[in-house]
């Protein structure tokens, strides 16, 4: 196990937090800069103590050669960042993406999807402080 439960005993370490099977998408097409960078505020969801954030997330696009990457907020959207690439039209996707959120609860992102039919976001869950 490569994080210590919080009921382990011994203090520090992380929690996992499982949302379990949620009811619809935390976000939609329309959160996004479908054509650039632009941030995610998770902090409503996970709170400022997140650490790791597991988001899945489902992509119709009506275009091939689309792209999307996670990461922390702040960050440069260089090499440390988790990366979705479609090559099909019409081919709808699912992936997940983990990714450090900032000390607010907020995530980057730059993606290009300019065509989306539909992109919904859903937190599965997150690693917090124990």
């Amino acid at each position: 196990m490569w994080f210590k439960p919080a009921s382990s005993g011994g203090g520090g370490g992380s929690v996992w937090n499982d949302r379990g099977d949620t009811l619809a998408a935390d976000f939609a097409v329309g959160d996004f800069t479908l054509g650039g960078a632009g941030t995610l505020d998770l902090s409503a969801i996970v709170g400022a103590n997140a650490v790791l954030v597991l988001l899945r997330a489902f992509i119709n696009p009506t275009l091939g050669g689309n792209d999307m990457s996670m990461f922390t907020n702040g960050g440069t959207p260089g090499n440390n960042v988790c990366k979705f690439k479609s090559q099909g039209s019409e081919a709808s996707a699912e992936h997940d993406f983990w990714v450090y959120t900032d000390a607010a609860g907020v995530v980057g992102y730059n993606m290009y999807i300019p065509n989306a039919t539909s992109l919904n976001m859903t937190v599965r869950g997150w690693f917090s402080a124990a």
